[in-house]
């Protein structure tokens, strides 16, 4: 992620990059976010699914069968 910001950062300083990228701002599926927005998201949704991991844990029986793959899912996660 922060090489990508980086590298993003930099390229901004050309005025076609920088003119693009204020292009895609504008389009409608980008929600008025720059790029700087969407390299975070995967950043900040592995902490997200670690505690709706929790929370699925918390509610799941012991004896479930999905209760086995939710914990192997939590520790994968919280590995990251």
């Amino acid at each position: 992620h922060h090489r990508a910001l980086e590298t993003h950062r930099m390229l901004l300083a050309r005025p076609a990059y920088f003119e693009f990228c204020e292009r895609c701002k504008q389009l409608p599926h980008s929600m008025s976010c720059s790029l700087d927005s969407f390299l975070i998201l995967p950043v900040q949704r592995v902490p997200r699914y670690n505690l709706l991991l929790r929370q699925v844990l918390r509610f799941t029986p012991q004896d479930a069968p999905e209760h086995d793959g939710i914990v192997s899912a939590l520790n994968m996660v919280s590995s990251v």
